[in-house]
């Protein structure tokens, strides 16, 4: 059966925690000032709560992340080489529940809010319902009603961690008083299942049930 518990370590169907050789993840010199204060309202009035942005992966990672990555051969790739999501939730935020097209994994890595979640999901019936708007990307993207879904997962992102990006999930920042700032690594081009992603990172999930494939 699969645990609910978000103080867990691994959930082969949603996430992996990765112990990386890394002992300062962000810069230390971080300015995020450059952020915009407000993005629009959507076109029908609705706040948007979560933000995105591509900063190249130098502006955010420190030096020795940055290594990391590139002696494993691994890019991320969201707005051209070398660039990674930036999110912010605002206090108190839950984003929508969809599932993302292209890559079937990222690694994320988040800070700010004092408690906050990933959750996954999975389908009660072969046709859910949906409803369209546009993500925080700003492409239409359909969202699913909780009612038609089981949770499988969740995990707070305080630490790197490999996570399941192709089945519905989404994020809680329960945090009211603070941002919920997130750092993603993907890479558009990426076309391994979420099995071969595992395998991949296998070297660096944190505890002894890491993937064997």
């Amino acid at each position: 059966m699969t645990s609910l518990n978000p103080t867990s370590m691994n959930n082969p169907e949603c996430y992996y925690k990765l112990k990386l050789p890394i002992s300062q993840w962000l810069r230390k010199d971080l300015d995020l000032s450059w952020y915009p204060d407000v993005f629009p309202d959507y076109e029908w009035g609705e706040k948007r709560i979560w933000g995105l942005q591509y900063p190249k992966i130098d502006a955010i990672l420190s030096d020795e992340a940055v290594e990391f990555f590139r002696s494993i051969g691994f890019e991320s790739n969201m707005a051209g080489p070398n660039t990674v999501n930036l999110f912010r939730g605002n206090p108190g935020a839950t984003m929508g529940i969809h599932h993302d097209m292209g890559p079937k994994f990222s690694i994320n890595y988040s800070w700010g809010s004092e408690h906050n979640e990933m959750r996954w999901y999975k389908f009660k019936t072969s046709n859910p319902k949906t409803y369209s708007k546009p993500s925080t990307t700003g492409r239409p993207t359909d969202y699913f009603y909780p009612e038609d879904l089981i949770e499988v997962g969740r995990t707070a992102i305080d630490e790197p961690t490999l996570v399941r990006t192709h089945i519905p999930h989404h994020v809680v920042n329960y945090d009211v008083n603070n941002y919920r700032w997130c750092v993603t690594l993907r890479n558009l081009t990426n076309t391994w299942t979420w099995e071969e992603a595992a395998e991949f990172f296998s070297p660096w999930i944190e505890v002894e049930d890491a993937v064997s494939l």
